[in-house]
């Protein structure tokens, strides 16, 4: 294990089986995962923190406090206590970069407070992420509400590109319009951070996607690219919301992926 990769539980929250499988059916998800007592499936926030040639990247950063009740009641959502002093101590209080996959409350809840605690950092999402979460339509406005105000603090990039010489992100829209996946290397070992194109090894298979994917066809194609790629280049993927496997080794084909755990150091 390398501490220069290392995933951070970044809180929970929870989800309708319908909006986190789409149109699969209970029979085949129950398999996977189980509900909670109110017919919910659990989610963690799996955020990465990297430390390469100087710089100390964060990816997202997890559900931040809500002070909307009813939205808190509603996704049942459960911040993690000391996550931005768990992040501050790994990252020596220096981190230099925050990119986000997307901006959804669950994935960059905390990027404002860390912000400020550490001058200079960057945060980095793409610009049609960042209209629509100053221009949020009906279906989407509830997943960016509790986070409006973080907009002026991002700097936007456009469309795919490299952030430094070993991370590079990858514009692949499908769950929102700027969805990323960010794909980095530590030593000889390539890695790639799927987002919410797959946010569980359960949804390596092309038709399982989310039900709250704006685009779906868009990430249907999109993760046939990259579950090809993880495959092609035994990548290992990080899975942001999976509760006990956080990242796994693919192998198999696009059609049927197989997944092995793969043992990253865990706060």
């Amino acid at each position: 294990m390398s501490e220069d990769v290392m995933i951070i539980k970044g809180g929970r929250f929870s989800l309708d089986p319908g909006a986190a499988f789409g149109t699969t059916p209970r029979s085949v998800w129950s398999r996977y995962v189980q509900t909670n007592d109110q017919y919910r499936i659990e989610m963690d926030t799996n955020l990465v923190l990297l430390g390469n040639g100087g710089k100390r990247i964060l990816i997202d950063s997890g559900v931040g406090p809500i002070h909307n009740e009813k939205f808190a009641a509603l996704f049942q959502v459960k911040p993690r206590a000391d996550l931005i002093q768990t992040i501050q101590n790994h990252s020596e209080g220096k981190l230099d970069i925050i990119v986000h996959s997307h901006l959804h409350f669950d994935h960059a809840g905390n990027s404002e407070q860390l912000l400020k605690l550490n001058r200079g950092a960057i945060l980095l999402a793409q610009s049609s992420e960042k209209r629509e979460l100053r221009r949020p339509n009906e279906l989407t406005a509830v997943s960016y509400d509790s986070i409006a105000r973080l907009n002026r603090d991002i700097t936007g990039i456009d469309g795919s590109r490299r952030i430094t010489s070993w991370l590079s992100v990858l514009h692949t829209g499908g769950h929102t319009a700027g969805h990323q996946s960010i794909v980095f290397r530590s030593g000889t070992r390539k890695f790639i951070y799927l987002g919410d194109l797959a946010p569980t090894p359960f949804n390596l298979k092309p038709a399982r996607i989310t039900g709250v994917d704006t685009y779906p066809l868009e990430s249907l194609a999109w993760k046939k690219k990259l579950v090809a790629k993880a495959i092609r280049e035994s990548m290992v993927c990080i899975f942001n919301h999976d509760t006990s496997v956080p990242a796994a080794t693919v192998s198999g084909t696009v059609e049927k992926p197989e997944f092995t755990p793969f043992d990253l150091v865990t706060y």
